[in-house]
């Protein structure tokens, strides 16, 4: 087993991290099962081209490979293509 089955979702891994879900809160794991990036989030989508668009409290953005917002959560909605 390469993960223990403590998550109640996760996605494939793209661009080294995979998104997780726990007790309705996302993150991302790298390869080694480490939380990457915490579980901060009410919604979260695979990385694509170093971003991945994040939601909270009804609000979307993109966060980068680092966890960082370079997209600040203040959106009703993105598109992430």
């Amino acid at each position: 087993m390469v993960l223990e089955p403590e998550y109640d979702a996760v996605n494939a891994f793209t661009e080294g991290m995979a998104c997780v879900a726990k007790d309705g809160k996302c993150g991302f794991i790298a390869k080694n099962g480490e939380i990457a990036i915490p579980l901060d989030y009410d919604y979260a989508a695979s990385f694509s081209n170093g971003f991945a668009c994040v939601g909270k409290d009804g609000k979307y953005g993109f966060i980068n490979a680092a966890g960082e917002v370079v997209i600040p959560l203040e959106y009703d909605g993105v598109l992430n293509r």
